[in-house]
């Protein structure tokens, strides 16, 4: 397969807005891009050296696809020992079937898979424990 065939594949499997980002969660100015050529983010990027400089230990995982790119990038974020979330609404699959497969798999074996609104819940209790136990 060429790299073209590839690259097609993976813009056939997003949706026709695949490449834009959605205002609400677009890039602020000085924010760090890492444009990744492979299914996972983690391959073949600095992702790791920089969460682990940043002292990031958990990850979200959102995007699209739940069998390709989502599934690949929090397999890689296990093996490495992050741990991840996957907010079942913030991903895609061309096929829904694909969709629940893949989310059942990744919940049994790799990252918490849950709605956003929990995954926002438990992110909000974390940030107020840790306010709770700062020495004041």
């Amino acid at each position: 397969m060429t790299r073209g065939h590839s690259r097609q594949k993976f813009r056939a499997s997003c949706p026709p807005e695949g490449y834009d980002f959605v205002r609400e969660v677009a890039p602020e100015p000085g924010e760090l891009l890492l444009p990744k050529t492979q299914a996972s983010a983690f391959f073949g990027t600095p992702l790791t050296t920089y969460l682990v400089g940043a002292g990031i230990d958990s990850l979200v995982v959102t995007g699209c696809t739940t069998s390709g790119c989502v599934r690949a990038s929090v397999v890689d974020a296990c093996a490495l020992n992050f741990k991840s979330i996957v907010p079942s609404d913030a991903v895609y699959d061309r096929s829904p079937t694909s969709h629940a497969v893949n989310l059942f798999d990744i919940a049994s074996k790799y990252a918490d898979v849950m709605p956003a609104w929990e995954a926002i819940e438990r992110l909000r209790a974390l940030a107020d424990d840790r306010t709770r136990d700062r020495p004041t």
